[in-house]
C-alpha cells in the first residue's frame, strides 16, 4: 500500500439519544485500524442520524466521493462495509473506481483488498446481505403497522396537532383543527388559512399560533433535558404555509379512522387505500373486509362527513385548474367559463381569456368586472337569495357525501386491482382497458354526487347580499358562480377595442 493517505467514513442511521457515542465508538475502531496499517489520516467524513439504504441526501458521503474524484485520499476506512453503503449500486460504484486502480477498502475488523476478484465477491455479498436485512426489517415493521391499524390502535411517531402522544383531545388545538375545516368549508383558500394562523389575516375561528414542528420539538426537547440527552434544533414558531393546512386537511385521523403506511403493490394488495392527488400524502385508511373505514380507538376531531366533504373540495378538478404548482392564480374564470361557440372551458394566456379549440381571446379584466357587477346585482335580489339558501341547505343535508365518497373509495380501488392484474400478467391489456374505462365513468358520476353536497356547503356558508359576495376569496367566488350560472363568451365585434357587454352571456341556473 504505497499510498498511506486515508480518510474515516463513519454513519450511523438513527442516534436515538444524541450523545453522539455511536459515532465515537466507530472512530475509535477506525482510529485502531489505521494505526495498525501505519495509514496517513488525512480526513473524516461523518453523516449522523441518515440511513444508508433510502435515497436521503448524506452531505458527509458526497462530500467523501469528491474528495476521491478529486485525488485527496486513495484508503476508506470505516467500521463495517454496511456504515459505507447498503445499496448495491453505490457499492459498486467504489469498485469501479478500485478497479480503475487508487482505492481500497477498510473496515474495523478486516482489510478488504479490492484489487482481487475475491475481495469485490466479498464487498458484494456483504452487501447483498445488508440490503436483505433492511428488507426483512422493513417487512416486518410493515406487518406490524398492519396488525396495529387493524385493531383500531393509533399510529405510533410523532403526535398529530390537536391530540397528545395518547391521541387524547388537546381541546386549544382541536378548536383550531375544527376552524380550519370550517373556513376551508366556507371557501377560505389553504394560504388564507395558513395567514391567519400566522395572525396575519382574520379568519372566523382561527387565531395566531405557533406551527405544530415547533411546539411538538419543544416537548420532545424538554423529555430530552430529564433524559440528559441533546436538544434537537427548535424550528421558528410562524411561518404556516398551505402544505402544512393541507396536511391536516387531508389527515384521516382527525376523522377517527385509521391509517397505515402503505405504498405500491403493497398498498393495493391489502386493500389499504386512499388516492388523491396530493402526492406527498402517504398515509392510507385502512377497510375492514367490508370496505369501511376502520374506526380508531379516540375521539374524532372532525365529523366524518366534513372530513369527506373537504376531500372532495381539495380533489375538485375546478378548483386545481386555479392553481398553478403551489402558487394561487388569481384567474377568476379560468376553467370556469366557457366559449360561446364551441362550448369547451377557456384557459388562461397572459392577461387573456383563450379557447384552444377556435383560437378565440378576450381581455380577462373587462370580463371578469363585469361578470362581478352582474352576479352581485342578482345576489342583492331577496327571492334569488331566499331560493339559493333553501338550495344549498338541501344539498348540505343530504348525507350523500360521504356515501359517495365512499364508493369513490371503493371504485379507486378497483381500479388499483385491475392495474395491478394487468401487471402481473393477469389480464390482457384489451381487458385492462375495457375494466378501465367501465370503472373511471362510474367514478366520475360518484365524484359528481360528492361535489354537488360539496357544492351545497359552500353555498351555504357564504352567501351574503351582493356586496359581500365582491370580497369574497376566489375561490367562494368560482363556487357561488358555478352554482348560480353559467358563463359563455364570444368573440367581439372587429374594429371595437371598447368592452362590449352583449359578448358576454350569463345563462342563471
Amino acid at each position: 500500500m504505497a499510498d498511506k493517505r486515508a480518510v474515516f467514513y463513519l454513519r450511523i442511521s438513527l442516534d436515538s439519544r444524541g450523545d453522539g457515542l455511536a459515532i465515537e465508538r466507530q472512530r475509535d475502531g477506525c482510529q485502531k485500524k489505521a494505526a495498525a496499517l501505519g495509514l496517513d489520516v488525512v480526513g473524516e467524513y461523518v453523516d449522523q442520524s441518515i440511513s444508508a439504504s433510502g435515497d436521503k441526501d448524506r452531505p458527509g458521503y458526497n462530500a467523501m466521493e469528491k474528495a476521491f474524484e478529486a485525488g485527496e485520499f486513495s484508503t476508506i476506512v470505516c467500521y463495517d462495509i454496511d456504515r459505507l453503503s447498503r445499496r448495491p449500486g453505490q457499492l459498486e460504484q467504489w469498485l469501479e473506481r478500485a478497479e480503475r486502480g487508487g482505492l481500497n477498502i477498510v473496515t474495523a475488523d478486516n482489510e478488504v483488498n479490492l484489487s482481487t476478484d475475491y475481495g469485490r465477491l466479498f464487498v458484494r455479498i456483504k452487501a447483498a446481505l445488508a440490503r436483505q436485512e433492511v428488507e426483512t426489517m422493513s417487512r416486518r415493521r410493515s406487518y406490524a403497522q398492519k396488525q396495529r391499524a387493524r385493531k383500531g390502535n393509533p399510529p405510533s411517531g410523532v403526535r398529530p396537532f390537536g391530540y397528545d402522544s395518547e391521541r387524547v383531545i388537546i381541546e386549544e388545538e382541536a378548536a383550531l383543527v375544527r376552524a380550519m375545516y370550517a373556513a376551508f368549508l366556507k371557501g377560505h383558500s389553504l394560504r388564507d388559512i395558513a395567514r391567519a394562523l400566522d395572525g396575519d389575516s382574520d379568519v372566523d375561528g382561527l387565531k395566531k399560533c405557533p406551527r405544530p414542528s415547533h411546539t411538538i420539538t419543544r416537548e420532545r426537547n424538554e423529555v430530552r433535558a430529564r433524559e440528559g440527552r441533546a436538544a434537537l434544533k427548535v424550528p421558528e414558531p410562524y411561518g404556516w404555509g398551505p402544505t402544512t393546512v393541507r396536511r391536516i386537511l387531508r389527515n384521516p385521523i382527525y376523522a377517527g379512522m385509521v391509517t397505515y403506511r402503505a405504498t405500491g403493490m403493497s398498498a393495493r394488495r391489502d386493500g389499504v387505500t386512499y388516492s388523491t392527488r396530493d402526492s406527498k400524502t402517504t398515509d392510507a385508511i385502512v377497510r375492514d373486509d367490508d370496505g369501511s373505514p376502520i374506526r380508531g380507538k379516540w375521539d374524532p376531531i372532525i365529523a366524518a362527513d366534513d372530513w369527506w366533504a373537504v376531500q372532495a373540495v381539495l380533489d375538485d378538478p375546478r378548483r386545481l385548474s386555479s392553481y398553478t404548482g403551489s402558487r394561487e392564480r388569481r384567474r377568476l374564470g379560468a376553467g370556469l367559463f366557457r366559449c360561446y361557440d364551441c362550448d369547451v372551458p377557456l384557459k388562461n394566456h397572459g392577461p387573456r381569456y383563450r379557447c384552444d379549440k377556435c383560437g378565440m381571446v378576450r381581455q380577462r379584466g373587462s370580463v371578469d368586472d363585469f361578470v362581478l357587477d352582474v352576479i352581485s346585482a342578482y345576489l342583492s335580489r331577496e327571492d334569488v337569495l331566499k331560493g339559493l339558501r333553501k338550495a344549498a341547505a338541501s344539498l348540505s343535508s343530504d348525507d350523500g357525501s360521504n356515501a359517495a365518497a365512499g364508493r369513490v373509495e371503493a371504485l379507486m380501488r378497483r381500479l388499483e386491482t385491475f392495474a395491478a392484474d394487468y401487471a402481473d400478467g393477469v389480464i390482457t391489456g384489451r381487458e385492462y382497458a375495457a375494466a378501465r374505462d367501465k370503472v373511471e365513468a362510474e367514478i366520475a358520476a360518484e365524484t359528481k354526487k360528492a361535489a354537488a353536497t360539496t357544492t351545497g356547503r359552500v353555498l351555504d356558508a357564504v352567501i351574503h347580499p351582493g356586496a359581500d359576495f365582491k370580497k369574497a376569496d376566489l375561490l367562494s367566488k368560482r363556487a357561488i358562480i358555478d352554482a348560480v350560472c353559467v358563463v359563455h363568451l364570444r368573440r367581439g365585434e372587429k374594429g371595437n377595442n371598447h368592452f362590449q357587454p352583449d359578448s358576454v352571456i350569463i345563462t342563471w341556473r
